[in-house]
């Protein structure tokens, strides 16, 4: 798999450079994208395993493509399912977690999907929740604690 030269660079570092998170439009435009670049690999059976805004990269001409395609995983058919722990943990789906505990709890395309959302608290807030936590502890959060939310919700 090949990938053109993204200029913009990933989404984390820019809001790095800014020094602020994303406004709602951005994420809005970039979440689009996002969700039409896991629509078509999950129609091909393709797992990403590893989203955040890291591993979203925008062109020159603005364009978000998805990066970072190393722990992904393409899968049989749309019922098969993974057992694989991998990842970055303040992004990985409760399930992927509890796989390594629990073999005989398999894992699908849905993994993706949390990880998306963990992905749209970081553009709005900078981080992923519980970014203060040692990842171990974040693990055992993720999976036994209530699903993260914004930590201002106020603001959106």
């Amino acid at each position: 798999m090949y990938l053109e030269f993204c200029g913009g660079g990933a989404v984390d570092n820019i809001m790095k450079i800014l020094e602020k998170p994303l406004t709602e439009p951005q994420i809005r435009f970039i979440a689009h994208e996002v969700i039409c670049g896991l629509e078509f690999l999950h129609k091909n059976l393709i797992i990403h395993r590893d989203l955040k805004a890291g591993n979203i990269l925008i062109t020159l001409n603005y364009e978000i493509r998805l990066a970072d395609f190393g722990v992904s995983a393409r899968m049989a058919s749309e019922s098969q399912k993974r057992t694989t722990f991998i990842g970055t943990p303040y992004w990985m789906a409760p399930e992927v977690i509890a796989c390594e505990t629990f073999k005989d709890n398999p894992y699908d395309m849905s993994a993706d999907v949390w990880s998306f959302g963990i992905t749209l608290i970081e553009f709005a807030e900078m981080l992923p929740p519980f970014n203060d936590m040692n990842p171990t502890r974040v693990l055992m959060k993720i999976t036994k604690g209530d699903p993260p939310t914004f930590s201002r919700p106020q603001a959106w």
